[in-house]
């Protein structure tokens, strides 16, 4: 089994855990992910390990230019989940922005997420 692969099964595994948890006991879900985001700093360590170890993997196969664009594909799924909570959302964004406290949480996913653009383009410009 290649690397691609090993990642899709076990995202597909923990999926179907959860999708099950969800169907049966949606409280026992919540409580153990919930603890995690309660812990932002915790959260953000385990979050870039693993998205560093897949990242990792995943550039044995695919290139930067091609994991973007299968994340703009997963950003499709991502808006179709958030859809449903559109108004939380909303008021959350703006309370956010008029707070001026919003870089002071994303600056680190912005920086990441700037870096990967930045390679990306040299990538389809070199």
């Amino acid at each position: 089994m290649s690397a691609v692969e090993t990642i899709a099964l076990i995202l597909i595994i923990v999926s179907a855990i959860k999708i099950i948890f969800l169907l049966v006991k949606p409280g026992a879900w919540f409580n153990t992910v919930g603890k995690l985001w309660m812990k932002p700093g915790v959260a953000t360590v385990v979050a870039l390990v693993l998205g560093g170890l897949v990242l990792k993997y995943l550039l044995v196969e695919l290139t930067i230019v091609q994991i973007v664009a299968v994340c703009a594909f997963y950003s499709m799924f991502f808006w179709i989940a958030l859809a449903p909570y559109k108004n939380d959302w909303y008021n959350m964004v703006t309370r956010e922005l008029s707070s001026g406290n919003i870089w002071k949480k994303n600056w680190l996913s912005t920086l990441l997420w700037i870096a990967i653009m930045v390679w990306v383009l040299k990538k389809l410009f070199a």
